[in-house]
């Protein structure tokens, strides 16, 4: 651990570097609690032993600040030259987690380190849990991308920053074509296989690093292209269409392919950066989706809205 030590005193100072350094920990010390906070600014610290009494700034006020302003806990143990209950109590009600008296002595202050040593070592495994799981929350437990909530947080993101950079957004919205024949005719166990297997292929075809795709459901997956206008989104879905086609998964049930082949409705708010949700962009690449399904699937429709705010469609079929 960083232990920060801030006491105005400089023979309390050096007994208690020393006794920290005997533990193994890393050691700061500082004079008063305007450096103590100052420091903090610029390191991170996961454990203080602080004076109560200091001049100017005293522990029990520097520890209310500390809490004000640090979004996690950190221990604090304070340091008391006198055994006055209602000071013991003010300072723990301002955010203490122990008092130490003067004159100190190395056992208790190993014990004090120790035992919050195991809070803060419980505290960051249950960090690492609330991040796993915040992890798979927004993972597709089938195919192993992103879902449709780890989609919406993504895309909100990346549209207010095409907004700020005035740049184009598209989405793809990308539909397996007779994926219910599929399964009818393969089984869902082969089913879900063809599924992750046309989702890592998407995956991998997507080379730049803000592009970003999930699974938005069933056999629909949608593709986020930051910084992309139509033309563009247009030509990563013609990769797309192809990446699928070349896996040359056998689709007997299919009366547009001998293989299985996918349908792409794109969107772009080229035309209205500043208005544009993501909603209306999914609603628009839906729309294009639908029709390239009318029309014979295995195709990719383009969709976007001119200054009159209609919506002409363009379509490449193999």
């Amino acid at each position: 651990m960083n232990i920060l030590i801030a006491d105005d005193t400089p023979s309390i100072r050096i007994f208690l570097q020393k006794v920290v350094r005997d533990t193994g920990h890393t050691v700061h010390a500082v004079c008063d609690g305007h450096e103590a906070l100052s420091y903090m600014k610029n390191h991170d610290i996961d454990m203080i032993f602080m004076d109560i009494q200091m001049p100017d700034l005293n522990g029990i006020e520097t520890a209310k600040i500390i809490r004000e302003q640090q979004s996690e806990w950190m221990p604090i143990i304070f340091i008391s030259a006198t055994e006055n209950d209602r000071e013991f109590a003010e300072a723990l009600s301002a955010g203490g987690d122990g008092i130490l008296t003067k004159p100190l002595k190395p056992i208790l202050v190993h014990a004090q380190i120790r035992a919050m040593q195991r809070i803060v070592d419980i505290q960051r495994k249950l960090h690492m849990m609330n991040s796993q799981l915040q992890s798979l929350s927004k993972t597709d437990v089938l195919t192993g991308i992103a879902n449709r909530s780890g989609f919406y947080e993504v895309s909100e993101r990346e549209l207010k920053r095409c907004r700020r950079e005035h740049k184009a957004l598209s989405i793809l919205m990308i539909d397996v074509d007779f994926f219910k024949q599929y399964n009818d005719n393969y089984g869902h166990l082969e089913g879900d296989h063809c599924l992750v297997t046309i989702a890592q292929a998407l995956k991998n075809t997507l080379k730049r690093p803000l592009d970003y795709i999930c699974r938005f459901g069933g056999e629909e997956f949608v593709v986020l292209l930051p910084m992309t206008d139509l033309e563009g989104a247009r030509q990563i879905a013609q990769q797309l269409r192809q990446a699928v086609q070349s896996l040359e998964i056998p689709h007997k049930a299919s009366t547009v392919s001998p293989f299985v082949s996918i349908s792409i409705g794109a969107a772009s708010n080229q035309d209205h950066i500043n208005t544009f949700t993501i909603n209306d962009l999914l609603t628009k690449a839906d729309a294009a989706l639908y029709t390239a399904k009318e029309r014979g699937r295995n195709q990719i429709v383009a969709i976007s809205p001119n200054k009159y705010g209609q919506f002409p469609t363009s379509s490449v079929q193999i």
